[in-house]
């Protein structure tokens, strides 16, 4: 009880302050942690804008000059899933008079620093090689760790510039981020360098006392949403066809039936009966399960169609303390999205708070704090039942894992019966899991 105490003292941003020419001495001698601020910068005012929301309440616009602010780090990281609802939350956390969000949409600051090469920090990447001509990939895992946190030692001054607070109000605010790409499987090109658990191994030793949270999303409604955003994402570039066809495997929603036949998750009959695609055992030994979570939207570059949460909760499972890691679900957001967010409150030791108003996303089973913001209000063809029996029968398994695997979290997601269900929940487990559900379900 006296450390969980301590912990919760670390939630508050605080002084002292620190200079950027001490900061790496500090981060050394074990001093930093979530909530440590840095010393502003009074020539150089706070990056970004500082006004959060479009909907009231949130944080007011500020004439505050750069020399009345200091910078602080975050206490709660909301770390993913991708398309499971962290905008929608981190807009409701916005609105509280206690959190102060970063001026950022995502930092990304964690993943932009390991770098997407195999373990090369991003000012590293494209040399190649090191210093002395030594392959990066020769290097041993624990020699990577060791020269990322170096690389961190001197770079958390910047990620602390991205959280801008008042010095007023410096013991009585803290603050937040969100970033999806924090579980983003394509983050496990760490692998070439044998550190596949690195970003959540940083997060955690900058910040021992940082809280984080992760949402789920019921695994067989992501093909659909995840294609709709690829379809927004790529409309924005020149090339739009090109890349909508190369990495959604379509062009108009109209295409997404047959992006998933092509994935080879769901397959026709003749006569137009759907049913799951048969998933024996792939090349290399590939399992059933292994194959349904690779399967991809485009061609070779194309986005998954569902990542896999317990990869992502084993992870940074196993870098965090128990009581680190908070697991909600998107559906909460339309059963009760208050009891949800007060979740969040109290996951930081803050109190239950009395939320604004929320108000139902037309068409939707979701409230949301502002639907001028919300993504839920956007236009969606309805798919046949036919689809979405196809779609919840396929990814019964990976509902089945997910399940199996921390069980007391009881994930509000239904399971198809049928003779296909279940076909590839060859879950294995293992002592990972074990000490997963040790720290998930005390």
């Amino acid at each position: 009880r006296r450390r969980c105490t301590q912990d919760r003292q670390h939630m508050l941003t605080r002084f002292p302050l620190y200079n950027v020419s001490g900061s790496s001495s500090a981060f050394w001698h074990g001093e930093i942690d979530s909530g440590s601020c840095l010393e502003a910068d009074t020539a150089r005012p706070p990056t970004g804008r500082l006004r959060t929301c479009s909907c009231p309440p949130c944080q007011a616009a500020t004439t505050a000059t750069p020399g009345d602010y200091v910078f602080c780090l975050p206490s709660l990281v909301i770390i993913g899933m991708a398309k499971a609802g962290t905008e929608e939350m981190r807009g409701w956390l916005s609105s509280h008079p206690a959190m102060r969000v970063t001026t950022e949409r995502e930092t990304q600051f964690f993943n932009q620093l390991f770098g997407a090469a195999g373990g090369v920090p991003q000012r590293q990447q494209g040399r190649g090689k090191r210093a002395g001509g030594r392959a990066l990939a020769e290097e041993s895992p624990a020699a990577v760790q060791a020269r990322v946190i170096a690389d961190l030692a001197s770079a958390w001054p910047r990620y602390a510039s991205l959280f801008p607070v008042l010095r007023s109000e410096v013991g009585r605010v803290l603050t937040f981020e969100k970033s999806a790409g924090y579980t983003h499987t394509r983050r496990k090109g760490a692998k070439a360098s044998g550190l596949v658990d690195v970003v959540p191994t940083l997060a955690h030793r900058l910040m021992p006392s940082a809280r984080f949270v992760l949402i789920a999303r019921d695994p067989a409604t992501l093909p659909r949403s995840r294609y709709q955003q690829c379809l927004r994402q790529m409309h924005r570039h020149a090339r739009a066809g090109e890349l909508m066809t190369q990495k959604c495997g379509g062009s108009v929603d109209a295409d997404f039936e047959q992006m998933v036949l092509r994935s080879g998750v769901v397959q026709a009959d003749g006569s137009g009966v759907l049913s799951p695609a048969p998933l024996a055992s792939g090349p290399g030994g590939a399992s059933p399960l292994a194959r349904l979570l690779a399967a991809r939207m485009g061609g070779p570059s194309g986005l998954l169609l569902v990542e896999d949460a317990v990869e992502t909760l084993l992870a940074w499972g196993s870098a965090l303390r128990e009581g680190r890691l908070l697991v909600l679900f998107t559906e909460q957001f339309g059963s009760d999205p208050f009891g949800m967010m007060n979740q969040v409150l109290r996951h930081v030791g803050l109190p239950s708070y009395n939320w604004p108003d929320a108000v139902r996303v037309p068409n939707s089973t979701r409230w949301t704090y502002c639907l001028a913001t919300s993504k839920s209000v956007a236009p969606k063809r309805k798919l046949s039942a036919a689809w979405e029996a196809a779609l919840r029968l396929a990814y019964t398994p990976v509902i089945r894992r997910f399940k199996e695997a921390l069980p007391c979290l009881h994930a509000p997601w239904r399971e198809a019966a049928g003779e296909h269900a279940g076909e590839a929940a060859d879950n294995k487990d293992t002592g990972a899991h074990e000490e997963l559900r040790r720290k998930m379900c005390p």
